[in-house]
């Protein structure tokens, strides 16, 4: 029986399919993973969710995601230049650890009974919420300038690819916040006090918890 030959050309395809594959696979897992972990970006998610249903929270997504997005795209395309001004990541770091301890002490002061008053939109109006909060966490350029380089090393994030990997990083963080909401609402549904302890309670520690891993990060690379 013949063997079938393979072509320059055939190779050639199959090499740029299976890079596609492994920069959309890379930027979807990392977005979702992400994502996971609490954050202030899902806890708004969530309350915007039982306040104003389905479609205003689609609309905050896609305004977080838009962000987010347009941030991989320009950090892909100059990773390596940025990987290498550590005197600005160091920068962006503290900034980030400030932002930690806000946002801290602001879920620690946070009213006993939270009214979700305050998170009724349409959809439009959560659209343009979502790019405002995401364009105001500082945490994600550190996070993507780290997780870039590191891919690029790997060859997970060739060039050519850069956009095929932002689109797959937003619609990571899409459906990662997507579940985390979904399970916050069915802890509320069980938990009638989870709001209140989440938000006065449980928030502060984890934000409180991260800066400090931060500043610990930080003072070990001075060293």
């Amino acid at each position: 029986m013949a063997r079938l030959s393979r072509t320059p050309g055939t190779i050639k395809k199959n090499q740029y399919i299976l890079k596609s594959v492994r920069a959309i696979a890379a930027g979807f897992a990392v977005s979702f993973i992400g994502s996971l972990p609490m954050g202030y970006l899902n806890v708004a998610a969530w309350k915007i969710h039982m306040a104003s249903g389905l479609y205003a929270l689609s609309g905050f997504l896609a305004g977080v995601v838009v962000v987010e997005g347009l941030l991989v795209l320009a950090i892909c395309a100059s990773v390596v230049q940025l990987a290498r001004k550590t005197g600005l990541m160091k920068r962006i770091r503290w900034a980030s650890v400030i932002f930690l301890l806000m946002l801290a002490a602001a879920f620690y002061w946070h009213e006993k009974t939270p009214s979700t008053g305050a998170w009724h939109f349409d959809g439009h109006g959560a659209f343009w919420m979502g790019i405002a909060m995401s364009a105001a966490n500082i945490m994600q350029v550190p996070f993507w300038v780290g997780w870039c380089l590191y891919l690029v090393q790997r060859r997970y994030l060739p060039p050519g690819r850069h956009v095929a990997f932002a689109l797959a990083a937003a619609a990571g963080t899409f459906c990662g916040m997507l579940a985390i909401v979904h399970a916050l609402a069915q802890m509320t549904v069980f938990w009638q006090s989870f709001a209140d302890v989440l938000l006065s309670r449980i928030m502060p520690i984890i934000f409180f918890l991260m800066a400090v891993v931060q500043i610990r990060e930080l003072v070990r690379r001075s060293d």
